[in-house]
């Protein structure tokens, strides 16, 4: 076994190395189509959701921005209370002209 370190050290067997070693379709090709339509009705099935599941093409960012400008209306407050990723959350609303009643950087005891 050897060890990649992603989300810390762990240990990966052999064959998911040389799974992970293989080249990545290219994201216009059939094979990629085929690949992401089974991954969809894959997470759609494992979250038990009867809608189908969406994969976004993006970073993280990339995901809260999505989650901000599709579920937040431009007249609707919420309230931010999570730190540094709070922040995040904020500049993103700020962009979509969402607006929020309070942001806290540190949670209080």
């Amino acid at each position: 076994m050897s060890c990649v370190c992603d989300s810390g050290a762990q240990p990966r067997a052999e064959e998911t190395l040389l799974e992970l070693a293989k080249p990545v379709p290219y994201h216009r090709t059939a094979e990629f189509r085929q690949t992401l339509a089974r991954s969809v009705a894959r997470l759609q099935y494992g979250l038990s959701n009867q809608e189908p599941g969406r994969a976004l093409t993006s970073s993280g960012t990339g995901g809260l921005e999505a989650a901000v400008v599709n579920c937040l209306h431009r007249e609707q407050s919420y309230c931010l209370i999570a730190g540094r990723f709070g922040e995040r959350w904020k500049a993103s609303a700020k962009r979509s002209a969402s607006r929020h009643r309070r942001h806290c950087t540190r949670a209080k005891p």
